[in-house]
Parts: structure tokens; sequence; C-alpha cells
């Protein structure tokens, strides 16, 4: 395996926060299994750069829940930004695939949340990324009924939040099966 780590457009990086970002329905099942036995690989190779200062965060999205919706989560949280490869190891390894009853997902949710709760933990200063492996579109728009924030999420709102948040904004680098 070759693990290369670029960052778009950017120079003189010193600091970088990736936070890991899995669609956990049914359909990604071997996906996930993959990302699982290559993490300590993907881990290694991050947290032991020279040159760039990492931490990473994990997370999965479903889709969401309540009297139509039958998922636990739309978002999860599982690991703040943190440089324990031991803790990150095993909130990649608690991921599981399952649920997810129609096409689209909640990765749009999982994004604004990304943005917008501090407790996902970006440090500052640093380049944020988001790497999020999936395989179907996003509810658009999401709905503060839905949701149970105070506003609509939608495509156009969560991109310019990315573009807002961090130095230069925040980088997202999609991997689709």
């Amino acid at each position: 395996h070759v693990i290369e780590v670029c960052i778009p457009g950017e120079t003189n990086v010193s600091m970088a926060d990736v936070f890991l970002l899995a669609d956990s329905t049914g359909s990604m099942g071997s996906e996930i299994a993959q990302v699982q036995a290559d993490a300590a690989l993907i881990l290694g190779t991050l947290l032991g750069d020279p040159n760039i200062d990492f931490h990473i965060g994990v997370g999965d999205y479903k889709d969401f829940y309540g009297d139509y919706y039958s998922e636990p989560y739309a978002f999860q949280l599982s690991q703040a930004i943190s440089d324990d490869a031991v803790q990150i190891n095993s909130a990649i390894d608690n991921w599981e695939a399952e649920g997810g009853n129609d096409t689209p997902e909640g990765q749009l949710f999982a994004f604004d949340r990304l943005v917008n709760d501090p407790g996902i933990g970006w440090r500052p200063g640093s380049k944020r990324i988001i790497i999020f492996f999936g395989d179907a579109p996003g509810h658009d728009p999401v709905c503060a009924a839905i949701s149970g924030l105070g506003y609509e999420i939608t495509e156009a709102s969560v991109i310019a939040d990315l573009q807002g948040a961090g130095p230069g904004g925040t980088t997202i680098i999609g991997v689709s099966s």
C-alpha cells in the first residue's frame, strides 16, 4: 500500500486536522471493513509525518430518525480531534454498517455538525480536512423539523460554511464507492 497525503493548493502548512467520516449504512460494509483493515497504516502515516502535525477525528453518519426513519442517529462523533492513535483506531473499529432505508443519507447534516459543533475539537490555526467515504447522495434540503436545529441545511449552506471554516476553508476529500 502507498499512502500519499497532499493538501491541495496549500503551502507552508505545519498543522492539519483530518476528520475521517464514514457512511455507516448497510451498503458500506466492505468499504468500512477495508478502512478498518488499513487504519493502523493510515494513522501511522499521518501521525508519523515529521513535516506536519496531524491530529485526527472520527465519526459516521447514517440517515435520520423518528417516525419515518429508523436510524439511531444521523451523525455520531466517535472521537474528537486527537493525536491518540489507540483511541482513533478504536473509534474506526467501532464503525458498523447497518440500516439505511432509502438512497439519500445524512452527510450534509454531518458536514454541518463538523463545522458548527465545537465538540469536534478543530485546533485554532490548523488546516481542516474532511475525508469521507460514502456511496449515496445526501438529503437536500435537511429541514429544521427533521434535524432538530433552528435552520434548514442545504448543499449551498454547507458549502458556504465549509469555505469559511478554518484557515483557507475546509478541504473535502470524497471517496465514493
